[in-house]
């Protein structure tokens, strides 16, 4: 099992791409690694998908902060 560490807060979510692996503050229900799907930075909304679970949910910018996981 790989272990992520948050290292980098991203404040423009126009960087982020499909594919990344992320870390959510700012809701309880997450507390684990999650994969960006697809993006839209000028609705400031991104799409993540929980691996665990399959889960998928749309996270508004205003709600959240979003680390980027190595």
């Amino acid at each position: 099992m790989k272990h992520y560490k948050p290292t980098v807060e991203v404040t423009d979510w126009s960087v982020l791409q499909a594919g990344e692996m992320v870390a959510v503050t700012g809701d309880p229900c997450f507390h684990e690694p999650l994969c960006v799907e697809e993006t839209a930075p000028e609705l400031g909304v991104i799409w993540v998908r929980r691996k665990s679970s399959g889960d998928r949910k749309v996270l508004n910018a205003g709600d959240y902060r979003i680390w980027r996981m190595t």
